[in-house]
This record gives structure tokens, C-alpha cells and sequence, in this order.
């Protein structure tokens, strides 16, 4: 059995309909002012333009970050200033303090909520009114989480919020820019356009042949999305052809800030998948999975949790780890059939990575698990009876 790190993709997603008399979309899906686009990296370019920021503004950024998050901010031509995180992945407050305290030129702060864990919005709501800045969240690993304290949803704190719907739904593409804020430049206006084709039917057979389960001629449809993907250079060469000049290598799981791609849409598929989704499933998978992990690693001094506990109200992305040696424990799950994430493991040259070694620390150690929706507790057992055996081997 292949687990795999991301939510099965079924063809009904993309097909059949929710009646809409009686369904509703959670937040920001169900928002006025919810914009939806490619991919979160643009959104967050868009969410910049339309708060004020301007070039050569200042803003205070997370230093344990993914990278996509920091080149909009690099492309809008801003000063970067960065902040201390802790081991737990909560924000160090009095770092964010002192680099207010010390720097009055930065007009905005941008929060990250971990893995879909809330970061402690009052003191930073507080912080941000008590020095006039700006407030963004980056939700990209918190869609459907609420507040443990409070049950509001995270992304409506700040002026803006961006949330990345692919890493949640096993969609193609798909992220969204929610603006919770009156400041909208008079004269900026979105015109969006759908997204390269080619390139989300790539990304969707990526996914498909990565997918968990299968239906009973799973060997032929995991073959021909497999092949289908890799003879993507034969599409491409004839999309080039037609179009003169191609985008279909652009995929929204990559590192990479295309231009091309800063006024894409989401693609139509995805949004039409986006009716079809069983959200309060989604939620409460994600939580029973996430338990029986956390209530089970604990047996293991060999791995350290990140989380001792999942707060009320949060979906979590996936379960964190820190392990010794991430690249041989990452690569031993794999060749047992545990598909597993890295996190975060590329290190953006604008970050000066000497000031943050909890940073560096959390970039190499931190593993994921897969905890998504399409998973149960016989995947979880596989899981934890894997990493048994692991650590059991690295003994012996």
C-alpha cells in the first residue's frame, strides 16, 4: 500500500454538483471581498498592491518561512526586515517588539500560521494598532481553522489574508485572497485570466498518479497518468507551436515566481471541485488522524513532537516531527511506503540565516506526515508500526 502525502483525486470532484440551495462554502469562500487566484504567491503580490504597500516600504517578515511567501514583497521592490520564531512554531512577540520599536519606517507585519495552528492574534492585533501598521496572515496552511479561544476564523484578524486551497483539497491548483480591510487602492483593479491548461492538466495527472487508493483497474489508470505526465514534453512543444511561446511547465508546487502567472485565476476545475467537498469530513479527518499520531509518538525519544496538543477548532496540515537525520528517516518511510515532507527544506537567499539558528534548526529537522482526509486509522497504525520499525533497525 502506497500512502501518499497529499488528499485522493477523484473525477466526481471535477463532474457532478452539490445542490446549491442547500450548501454552504466555509470561510473566506463565503466572503464579499474573496478573490481567487493561481496560486498563493500571487494572491499575497495582489494583496500587497491593493493594502497601499508600495516600493521601497519596509516589512517585517517570519524568518522560518518556505520562500514563496518572501518573493512578492521581493517583486513589489520592498525592504525585508525578519523576526525571530520559536522551536514550537509560535512567534517570538518581544522580537517583533523590538524590531518595531527599533525601525519606524515598517509599515506592515506578515503573520504565518503554521501547519494551521494560530499564532496569538490578540497580542499581535494589539501590537499592529499600537503602531499603526498594517496586519497580513498567511493562511496557506490554515484553511478551516478557527481559534481555539474565540472560534474566529484565522485570515480575519489582519487587513488581508492569503490561503493556499490546494494544500488542503486535492485540487490542481487554487489559493485566495480575502481582504478584510477598507484600504483599497482606488485605482488598482484585478483582471485576472484563466490559467495555462496544459499546465494544470500536468499538475492534475501529478497528482493522480500519486493518489492513495485506487478502484479496481488501479495498476492501468496509476500507468496512464504516468505516462500521461511524462510525455508532458510532447505537449508542451505543441502548445508552444500553437501559442508561440508556453507556460505549461508552470506548477504551483514549485519554489519558482513566474510572471507569467501573477494574474492567474484559479483554474475552473478546481473551482468546480470546490462545491463538492464535505468540509466538516475534511475537518474532523484531519483531527482524528492528527490525535492518533500524537497519542502515539510519544513512545519515542527519538522523535521530538512539535505540538503536544491540537487546540480546539484547528485543521492541521500534517503532523510535524523533528528527527537526528531527516534525509535517511524522509527516504527510509518512502521505501516502506509512506509518502512524507521535508519541510521547508529550501533557504531563501534574502533571509540572513546566521541571526536565526531556531530557523535553521526547524528547516533541517522538521519531517511531515500525512494526516489528510482520505486517510483512516488503519493508515495511521501503518504509519506508526513504520517508524517503529525504523527507529528499531537504526538500533540493531
Amino acid at each position: 500500500m502506497w500512502i501518499s502525502g497529499t488528499p485522493n483525486v477523484k473525477l466526481s470532484y471535477f463532474i457532478s454538483s452539490t445542490s446549491q440551495s442547500n450548501y454552504t462554502l466555509p470561510f473566506p469562500l463565503n466572503q464579499p471581498k474573496c478573490y481567487f487566484f493561481f496560486s498563493a504567491r500571487y494572491a499575497l503580490y495582489h494583496a500587497i498592491r491593493i493594502l497601499g504597500l508600495k516600493e521601497g516600504d519596509h516589512v517585517l517578515l517570519p524568518s522560518y518561512c518556505c520562500g514563496t511567501e518572501i518573493d512578492p514583497f521581493i517583486e513589489n521592490k520592498m525592504f525585508l526586515h525578519f523576526y525571530k520564531i520559536n522551536e514550537n512554531l509560535t512567534i517570538d512577540l518581544n522580537d517583533i517588539y523590538l524590531k518595531l520599536k527599533k525601525n519606524q519606517n515598517i509599515k506592515a507585519l506578515l503573520v504565518t500560521h503554521y501547519l494551521g495552528f494560530p499564532q496569538p492574534m490578540r497580542e499581535i492585533t494589539s501590537i499592529c494598532r499600537e503602531k499603526g501598521i498594517l496586519l497580513i496572515e498567511d493562511c496557506a496552511h490554515a484553511f478551516l481553522s478557527n481559534n481555539s479561544y474565540n472560534h474566529i476564523p484565522l485570515g480575519s484578524y489582519g487587513n488581508g489574508a492569503v490561503f493556499s486551497l490546494r494544500k488542503t483539497l486535492p485540487i490542481p491548483d487554487g489559493a485566495v485572497l480575502y481582504i478584510n480591510s477598507q484600504r483599497w487602492q482606488p485605482k488598482y483593479s484585478l483582471q485576472l485570466q484563466g490559467p495555462n491548461t496544459f499546465a494544470i492538466l500536468f499538475r492534475l495527472m501529478e497528482l493522480l498518479k500519486n493518489t492513495t487508493t485506487y478502484p479496481k483497474n488501479e495498476k492501468m489508470q496509476r500507468l496512464a497518468a504516468k505516462c500521461f505526465f511524462q510525455s508532458r514534453w510532447f505537449f508542451i512543444a505543441l502548445n508552444k507551436y500553437i501559442k508561440k511561446g508556453t507556460n505549461a511547465l508552470i506548477n504551483p508546487n514549485s519554489y519558482e515566481f513566474h510572471h507569467q502567472a501573477i494574474r492567474w485565476s484559479i483554474s475552473k476545475i478546481s473551482k468546480k471541485a470546490l462545491i463538492n467537498q464535505n468540509w466538516q469530513m475534511i475537518f474532523n479527518k484531519r483531527r482524528d488522524n492528527f490525535i492518533y499520531l500524537l497519542n502515539k509518538l510519544t513512545d519515542f525519544p527519538e522523535i521530538k513532537l512539535v505540538f503536544e496538543k491540537l487546540p480546539k477548532g484547528v485543521c492541521p496540515l500534517l503532523f510535524p516531527i523533528l528527527v537526528k537525520n531527516r534525509k535517511n528517516f524522509h527516504h527510509a518511510l518512502l521505501s516502506k511506503g509512506v509518502d512524507n515532507h521535508p519541510w521547508w527544506n529550501y533557504f531563501h537567499f534574502q533571509v540572513p540565516w546566521e541571526k536565526f539558528p531556531t530557523s535553521i534548526y526547524l528547516k533541517k529537522k522538521l519531517l511531515g506526515l500525512p494526516i489528510h482526509q482520505d486517510l483512516n486509522e488503519i493508515h495511521m497504525e501503518i504509519i506508526y508500526t513504520t517508524i517503529k520499525e525504523i527507529l528499531q533497525n537504526a538500533k540493531s
